[in-house]
């Protein structure tokens, strides 16, 4: 908008009047047509075939001191011509410093996620009473369609039919000093310490987002015009794809904001970004000017992101709020269904972008950014650019997001109360299972709370969680019920358990349950979904104590002393028959049918000793798998010992009881190794074979 005319009505108004004017017809030839005190002249060659073209003059605005000529709507130019068209106006105002020629159209608008009337500047000589320009030529094909990546439109038009042409004066312009921008402004309303001020951010973003990596070559011709302008209040300023192409692609900044140098200087990276982001869109000049971009959401992720360069370490960018904390969670390629959408899902998803550029570093941008220019689409992109492994990088990045280590507007309370999905509370013993069906998007995550607010929880009481389907990751957080830190417990792909309720609920604290769908399948522009089951089960680990006592008839065993030759020992025993120490009944923990007791013994540094056994319930019938294992070593009397035993299938003959007598034990495997080295020399013994007798037995007593 250009001081208080408000260009929106006028662009509106025009459709009304021009239903009823006369058109007139412009062929290959050329022409010239006049309305009042405006003449455009079409040279020759300029269009391909004959259009139709409506002028009308809408009257001048006397309160908007700038503008100095009438304003005309022109409706019905081509979707391509190849020469300039000149344009000569009468001036009915009075002329100051630089007067140029306004084009106004309305089309979409990256940074307001919706259509805009813009305004752009062309220079224009002034002779006697008449402003004398061009508006430059069109040499793209118009295409009204523009479908993003998962088959939605996004709502937007390209309204280039109808334009409105005007002169304003009263302007200055300022170029910064590596001629990178041109900063148009008005005399009388804008300070020049500001003016500088914004040049200043302007090349330091431009720097700093060259230095990443980005190449500037398709625009050939800079400064890049940026226009000072009265916008709404909450508008700090935004960049805008030009339908003249690349080289007349500008910036708008709103001066009722230019004394707010921290928003002002974020403002000018997230814009420039904008900029250099539409020198990697691979659309046609009306397709990236007119609609939004396929990845939009991607954009603005980065362009957010962008705003940490300039900013201190703990900064979260304005346009970032509470409604965007729960993006990531909702998918990467969630709520793209309108551009306004997919703008605040960039916004939510700058956290992605900035997990992405602290493991891979900052050129993977660059990277990205190539192969969406080289066609393709942008979750593709990322993941061709990060070797395939985007199904492996969303859980561990929405653990971080979580714990806010990325951006610390996602604390405790958005996880606790806004996303979860479902909440599980421990009371009593009673409440012992709980079961949570959903359905996933791809790379998307759910949130679900456990209160553990049970008094009585057993010292191994435990939480088993399990999905039921593959490629889902489980990671558990603990937070305190009072509010604080939100920390990660453990994660797990499709099952986890957790220990010791106990001890969370003796420390004030609950779980959080995040449940990822990591399936993803690369080139896959439609978001596919999976329906999940999460469900949480109560376990009381029972203590357990199991005495073993094994005995084997016919071992075959080989023994030498220091260097000499193996002897053969045949028809020995092993005998595996636990008494004292790490030999005495083990207590262990009996938790899904699987009994487990590890146990070491340190006498003293020097000498350990070791045992585990471990033993697997089955039924039908009962029976049991065992596997028992000792390591001794001494380093006082040079003795080192390993003993593993390890057998399937004995049958439970008392309850309680399992034990297997006779020749069958011969699938039994064994390790038994001997060695001490003292001043008497080197002596080894080890276990070459087994031929059971009807004497050997394995017996396990289980209380």
């Amino acid at each position: 908008m250009l001081s208080s005319c408000n260009v929106t009505d006028i662009l509106d108004a025009n459709k009304e009047k021009n239903q009823n004017n006369d058109s007139i017809e412009i062929g290959t030839d050329g022409g010239t047509i006049t309305v009042d005190d405006l003449t455009i002249t079409i040279p020759a060659g300029a269009f391909t075939q004959t259009a139709n073209i409506k002028v009308t003059q809408t009257g001048s605005n006397n309160s908007a001191e700038d503008i100095v000529t009438p304003i005309y709507s022109i409706e019905g130019l081509p979707d391509n011509y190849s020469l300039p068209i000149d344009v000569t106006i009468k001036i009915n105002g009075t002329t100051n410093n630089e007067t140029y020629l306004i084009v106004q159209t309305k089309s979409f608008v990256q940074s307001l996620h919706d259509d805009e009337t813009t305004n752009i500047y062309f220079n224009a000589s002034i002779s006697g009473d008449l402003l004398k320009s061009q508006i430059p030529s069109l040499q793209s094909s118009l295409e009204k369609n523009i479908v993003n990546n998962n088959g939605t439109n996004l709502n937007a038009t390209s309204s280039f039919s109808i334009l409105n042409i005007f002169g304003a004066s009263n302007k200055k312009s300022y170029t910064t000093e590596n001629n990178h921008f041109k900063i148009t402004y008005d005399a009388t309303k804008d300070n020049i310490a500001n003016i500088t001020s914004l040049g200043q951010y302007l090349e330091n973003s431009y720097s700093i987002i060259k230095n990443i990596g980005f190449d500037y070559s398709r625009r050939t011709k800079w400064p890049v015009n940026v226009y000072i302008e009265d916008l709404e209040i909450n508008i700090y300023g935004y960049f805008k794809s030009s339908h003249f192409g690349l080289n007349s692609d500008y910036m708008r900044f709103n001066r009722l904001n230019l004394n707010k140098p921290t928003q002002l200087e974020v403002t000018a990276i997230h814009e420039f970004f904008h900029l250099v982001q539409s020198l990697k869109d691979p659309r046609i000049t009306f397709k990236r000017a007119g609609y939004p971009a396929p990845h939009l959401w991607f954009n603005e992720a980065c362009s957010v992101w962008s705003e940490d360069l300039v900013s201190p370490p703990d900064y979260i960018s304005y346009i970032k709020d509470n409604n965007t904390v729960k993006e990531p969670f909702e998918g990467m390629q969630a709520n793209l269904e309108t551009a306004r959408d997919a703008t605040y899902h960039g916004y939510g998803m700058s956290a992605f972008v900035k997990y992405l550029v602290t493991k891979y570093g900052q050129s993977i941008l660059v990277k990205i950014y190539e192969k969406i220019f080289n066609g393709r689409n942008v979750l593709d992109a990322i993941n061709n650019s990060i070797n395939y492994n985007l199904f492996l990088e969303y859980t561990p990045f929405l653990e971080q997001y979580a714990q806010g280590k990325i951006y610390s507007d996602c604390q405790y309370d958005d996880l606790v109360q806004s996303l979860r999905e479902g909440i599980f509370r421990i009371q009593t013993d009673s409440d012992s299972v709980k079961s949570f069906s959903a359905n996933y998007r791809e790379l998307s995550a759910k949130i679900f709370l456990v209160r553990l607010d049970n008094p009585n929880f057993q010292d191994d009481a435990s939480l088993n969680l399990s999905v039921d389907q593959d490629m889902c990751d489980i990671s558990v957080f603990s937070y305190p019920q009072s509010g604080g830190k939100v920390e990660l417990v453990g994660q797990g792909q499709k099952d986890y358990v957790v220990q010791n309720l106990k001890g969370f609920l003796q420390q004030g604290k609950s779980l959080i349950v995040m449940v990822t769908n990591s399936n993803f399948i690369s080139n896959n522009y439609k978001p596919s979904d999976l329906d999940i089951k999460l469900t949480m089960r109560v376990k009381i680990n029972k203590k357990v104590s199991v005495a073993v006592t094994i005995s084997l008839d016919g071992v075959t065993y080989r023994e030498k002393t220091n260097n000499e030759d193996w002897i053969t020992q045949n028809n020995e025993k092993f005998i595996f028959t636990p008494s004292a120490g790490v030999h005495s009944p083990k207590v262990g923990t009996l938790q899904n049918n699987i009994f487990t007791s590890p146990l070491d013994d340190v006498y003293n540094p020097l000498h350990v000793e070791s045992s585990n056994i471990k033993i697997t319930f089955l039924d039908n019938p009962k029976r049991i798998n065992m596997e028992i294992e000792l390591v001794i070593n001494d380093a006082t009397t040079g003795i080192k010992e390993r003993r593993l035993f390890i057998i399937n299938d004995i049958p439970e003959e008392d309850t309680g009881s399992y034990w297997e007598y006779g020749s069958s034990l011969s699938r039994a495997s064994i390790i038994d190794t001997y060695e001490k080295h003292d001043y008497n020399g080197d002596y080894y013994k080890e276990f070459v074979s087994f031929n059971p007798s009807e004497n050997s037995k394995v017996e396990v007593k289980i209380n």
